[in-house]
C-alpha cells in the first residue's frame, strides 16, 4: 500500500465529530445571502414540523401515568409528586374485557398488514427502478401520497 502524505485525502478521525465546523462550511458554500436565509429558514421549519408531530406524543406519554379520572395535569404531577402518578388506566386496558377483543384484533391484524406492506412495497420499488416504466412519475406520486396526507 503507498504511503500517503499527511493532509491529503486523509481526513482527521476527529473531523467527523465536528458538526459546527460542517454547518459553518456548509453555511459559507451558500454565497448569496438569500440562499442563507432560505438555507435557515429551511431548517428552522423542518424543526417546528418535526416538534408540531413529537410534541403530542410527549403530552400523552406523561398523561397515561396520571392517577386521576381524566387525562389533566394534576398539580401533584407538575410537581413531580408520587401520589399524581398511577398505572390505572394501564389496570384498566389490560384487565378490562372490553378492550380485550380490539387488542387480539390489532395483534393479529398488524403482522399481516405488514408483510403486505413490505412485499407490495418491495415489488413496487424494484419495477420503479426500472429504466423503461412508463408513467414513473405518476405512479410514484400515487404511491407516496398517503405519506403526505395525515
Amino acid at each position: 500500500m503507498p504511503h500517503r502524505p499527511a493532509g491529503h485525502g486523509v481526513q482527521h478521525p476527529c473531523a467527523a465529530h465536528r458538526p459546527t465546523e460542517h454547518r459553518n462550511h456548509e453555511l459559507a458554500r451558500l454565497r448569496h445571502p438569500l440562499q442563507r436565509i432560505w438555507h435557515v429558514t429551511f431548517r428552522v421549519l423542518c424543526g417546528l414540523i418535526f416538534f408540531f408531530l413529537v410534541a403530542p406524543i410527549l403530552v400523552i406519554i406523561p398523561l397515561s401515568f396520571n392517577a386521576q379520572d381524566f387525562f389533566t395535569f394534576t398539580p401533584e404531577m407538575l410537581r413531580l409528586d408520587p401520589a399524581g402518578f398511577s398505572l390505572k388506566h394501564y389496570d384498566d386496558f389490560f384487565n378490562n374485557p372490553d378492550w380485550r377483543l380490539p387488542l387480539i384484533n390489532s395483534l393479529s391484524i398488524a403482522p399481516v398488514a405488514m408483510l403486505i406492506a413490505v412485499g407490495l412495497g418491495t415489488l413496487a420499488a424494484i419495477g420503479l427502478s426500472q429504466s423503461h416504466v412508463h408513467f414513473k412519475g405518476a405512479i410514484m406520486a400515487i404511491l407516496i401520497s398517503p405519506m403526505i396526507v395525515p
